[in-house]
């Protein structure tokens, strides 16, 4: 058995990663094994994941020997085959860098000449992940809220509305969230 590596992929994936050699499909150029990937993002599992066609070799960037304690939370998943993402968990087996944290958002609410104003910041959740802060665009009913250089974007709406919250939509690259803001 080939010893546990830790991989990063082109894309900036983290794996933990045991390659068990396959003639096919390493003469493919593809590695496959027994695997954890530790890019999940914060609202996500953690999987076990065995015999799969995981990533060609030209797709590695990087080969590291994990820590004791990376060791330790690849056999925790490869027994459980799923673990839900907790940050103790994640602190507990020094990994949180590698998580994507999806960004936080703020509001604030006031209102100026009848109209109620909503301004949202978005914040980084962990600003040493080894993962670069996603910025999404943020939009209300499919139209888009421009940021500002502090990542802020404002809403406007007349004070005698008749809805009692707004449901921001953030687009990322992977995923689409909705954030629903109660008016005050």
């Amino acid at each position: 058995m080939e010893p546990l590596k830790k991989i990063t992929s082109k894309n900036n994936d983290v794996f933990l990663f045991i390659d068990i050699p396959d003639e096919r499909r390493n003469s493919l150029g593809i590695a496959s094994g027994e695997s954890v990937l530790l890019s999940i993002y914060d609202s996500d599992s953690f999987h076990f994941a065995h015999d799969i066609n995981l990533i060609k070799y030209e797709a590695i960037l990087a080969s590291e020997i994990p820590t004791d304690k990376e060791v330790e939370f690849f056999k925790l998943v490869k027994e459980e085959r799923e673990l839900k993402y907790k940050k103790s968990l994640v602190d507990d087996y020094q990994i949180t860098n590698y998580v994507r944290y999806l960004p936080r958002l703020t509001f604030k609410q006031e209102t100026i000449d009848n109209h109620i104003i909503i301004t949202g910041t978005l914040k980084n959740a962990n600003p040493k992940s080894v993962h670069s802060f996603e910025i999404p665009s943020i939009s209300v009913n499919s139209v888009e809220l421009p940021l500002n250089d502090k990542l802020q974007f404002t809403y406007t709406l007349p004070s005698e509305t008749k809805i009692d919250k707004v449901e921001f939509q953030l687009d990322l690259p992977k995923q689409v969230l909705v954030r629903s803001y109660k008016l005050k």
